[in-house]
């Protein structure tokens, strides 16, 4: 959209006249001064186009398409993930090799590193009561099969003994109570060799009463030993996230508690841009719908994005209802912070009548297009400004209504800055003039 430029008034002008910035209000300005202000400056300009020399100009057409509802607001983008890191374990910041802007990927980039001579120390003693305690777990299992083995050794002899006695009985060389004795002593034999044979089988499975007691020593000996490794492994610090670093928050040489920051991350690619909508808007707007976004930093480029979350709730000040867009920044040339122009398109398209957005000239007397007049006889084609009212917007067009507008009109896009109704034009780059439109010629070039 371009500003129309007025020539300056002329010595005796009406001091009143609102588009020379001599307007007081305060003073009592009658409705016939001012219609007569206006007449002067009318008069005065058309006389002034009518003797100045023609302008190159570039022309578009008026052509119909469908066009969404619109809606324009000032965005700020936002990262897609703000992540500060904090410090799972105390330690000294031994390396911290990252600045700020520096690009980190997840699981892969150390952040941070702890000094850990202590734990490796640590480390070494955890693994010498763990194999200690093991050591003591399996010499209680080869005791118990030891005792085992031996009461073996003497149920065997004692079976042998009640064998043996046995056959003296018969030979009558020993009494009954020689006999019984035998048996007796065989038979406690069976039995002690049976409790240390199941409590062998206890042993090896861990659940004997010393067996239990040594197998809790040999938890308690790994438990520490994980521990250990753990925080060791604490001790290096690594992005969980793809991103840059933002900022620093500690120094090597500091000393950090747990949960302590350490580095704040942020992934940009894809961001966020919030926008405030008014209670109106938000109602007709969803999930999915398309957004193009700009912004100052690089103008003239267009960023496309959709709709990824509507917030349910109203900011308490502004009473504005946010809006999160999510553009795609492989290139990461959006940062967090700028300020951005964004244009949501919403609604089901309706058919319009749009001409390129160079066409519309906003002036003092409102918003117009300047199309051109065919010449009489062997004249120049003479510039029309048309008022119009504007619409929704595609990526390069706007809608438009005005009289006399319809589909193949043309209208000037390159050399409007300056013109004025009535100056002489030459259509350049091969543009239609008006008596070239045909019945259901709908568009041409814009001349670019």
């Amino acid at each position: 959209m371009r500003g129309l430029t007025l020539p300056p008034p002329k010595y005796g002008q009406l001091p009143e006249d609102p588009y020379h910035g001599g307007f007081d209000p305060l003073r009592r300005s009658t409705v016939k001064h001012l219609k007569t202000a206006l007449v002067l400056v009318a008069l005065g300009s058309l006389a002034l186009a009518q003797g100045m020399p023609p302008v190159g100009v570039i022309l578009g057409t008026v052509t119909t398409e469908k066009v969404q509802g619109t809606i324009t607001g000032v965005a700020t983008v936002e990262p897609w993930l703000r992540t500060t890191l904090s410090a799972e374990t105390a330690g000294l910041v031994e390396k911290y090799p990252l600045r700020e802007g520096d690009v980190v990927v997840a699981g892969k980039t150390v952040v941070c590193e702890l000094k850990r001579t202590a734990l490796l120390i640590d480390l070494s003693e955890a693994e010498a009561l763990l194999a200690r305690a093991e050591a003591e777990a399996e010499t209680s299992v080869r005791n118990s099969l030891a005792t085992m083995e031996e009461l073996r050794a003497q149920k065997d002899r004692a079976e042998r003994e009640m064998t043996r006695s046995e056959e003296l009985y018969r030979k009558q060389v020993i009494n009954k109570a020689d006999l019984d004795r035998a048996e007796a002593d065989a038979i406690a034999a069976r039995y002690r060799f049976d409790r240390a044979r199941e409590d062998h089988e206890l042993a090896k499975r861990g659940n004997a009463p010393e067996s239990k007691a040594r197998q809790a020593e040999v938890r308690r000996a790994r438990a520490r030993l994980s521990r250990v490794k753990d925080s060791i492994e604490k001790t290096k610090i690594v992005s969980p996230a793809n991103g840059r670093v933002s900022r620093r928050l500690t120094e090597v040489g500091s000393w950090v508690t747990p949960g302590e920051p350490l580095v704040e991350i942020l992934t940009l690619d894809p961001v966020l841009v919030r926008v405030g909508v008014n209670e109106k808007v938000v109602a007709g707007l969803a999930i999915g719908d398309p957004v193009d976004v700009r912004v100052d930093a690089h103008p003239g480029r267009l960023f496309s994005g959709k709709i990824r979350y509507l917030v349910p709730e109203a900011a308490a000040r502004s009473r504005a209802f946010p809006v999160l867009v999510e553009v795609a920044n492989p290139d990461g040339a959006l940062l967090a912070g700028m300020f951005a122009r964004v244009e949501i398109r919403s609604g089901e398209g309706v058919e319009s009548l749009t001409v390129p957005k160079d066409a519309i000239v906003l002036g003092p007397s409102g918003t117009m297009v300047f199309t051109i007049k065919a010449p009489e006889g062997k004249g120049m084609p003479t510039a029309v400004a048309i008022r119009v009212a504007t619409g929704g917007t595609t990526r390069d067009r706007i809608a438009v209504t005005g009289p006399g507008l319809a589909p193949g009109v043309p209208v000037i896009t390159t050399g409007n800055e300056k013109l004025m109704p009535g100056m002489s034009v030459i259509p350049q780059g091969g543009a239609k003039k008006p008596g070239d439109r045909k019945p259901g010629d709908r568009k041409t070039g814009d001349g670019r």
